[in-house]
């Protein structure tokens, strides 16, 4: 049999997640259907199941890709070397990772405010006076 070329354009079902759940067709064996507010997850029909019963399909991504994705390679051991280096570079064209935004967020937010008091029992000191050792009897 011969092979022919035809000049045609393909469109996918492609709705919002909440009509997919709404709806929940069965797809067609092999029919794709993507979600509008799920930045391109879609799902593949197998004829039988409903949309609500089927999976979305996994991309099948290799280490380069996500290296790719990240702009950097990320450190396979002692992350927290390499958050630290980060922390410390003086670079400005690497920004700061999820991670390390929210160590600093927890040490800027743990931090106590420039003006505070605390009492004497607070810092364990609950029996001493102030009263100057010049006027203290050496008796006791």
């Amino acid at each position: 049999m011969g092979e022919q070329n035809l000049n045609i354009r393909i469109k996918h079902k492609y709705d919002t997640e909440a009509n997919w759940n709404k709806n929940n067709p069965v797809l067609l064996s092999g029919e794709i259907a993507i979600t509008s507010d799920k930045f391109g997850k879609h799902k593949v029909g197998d004829g039988t199941h409903k949309w609500s019963e089927l999976s979305y399909v996994k991309a099948d991504l290799t280490k380069s890709d996500v290296i790719s994705a990240l702009g950097y390679t990320p450190p396979s051991s002692d992350t927290w070397r390499g958050i630290q280096d980060n922390l410390i570079s003086s670079s400005t064209t690497e920004s700061l990772s999820a991670a390390q935004g929210k160590i600093l967020k927890e040490l800027v937010d743990g931090k106590a405010p420039s003006s505070h008091t605390h009492t004497k029992s607070e810092v364990g000191l609950g029996n001493v006076d102030n009263t100057a050792d010049a006027t203290k009897s050496v008796k006791y």
